[in-house]
């Protein structure tokens, strides 16, 4: 079976407030043997700090890089990835969603 290994490229920490206690992640998964390893697959999370394995995961594809900003809105969080492609979307997690999967926001999000 090829190895993978996952490497965090960015980091994003919410502002205090509503979204304290979250951070979202960008994420290379590479895969493969030798001269055939390369990058596998793509994805941005969103998880708790004081509970790392409680997150949301999601495949995304930022173009030729994660030079994109990060929205934190009473809403959702939006990645937006900051090129011209129109190939490229943003990628929104939303707060509903969020609610009813990370216990830690639980407190802070009416």
């Amino acid at each position: 079976m090829p190895s993978r290994t996952k490497k965090i490229v960015r980091t994003w920490a919410a502002p205090t407030g509503e979204w304290q206690g979250l951070e979202l992640r960008a994420i290379d998964l590479w895969g493969g043997w030798g001269p055939n390893r390369g990058l596998a697959e793509q994805y941005l999370e969103v998880r708790c700090t004081d509970q790392p394995l409680l997150l949301m995961r999601r495949r995304y594809w930022p173009g030729s890089d994660w030079s994109g900003k990060v929205v934190w809105d009473a809403a959702s969080v939006t990645y937006q990835h900051g090129t011209r492609n129109p190939n490229i979307q943003n990628l929104t997690f939303r707060a509903e969603d969020m609610r009813q999967s990370l216990p830690c926001l639980k407190a802070n999000i009416p």
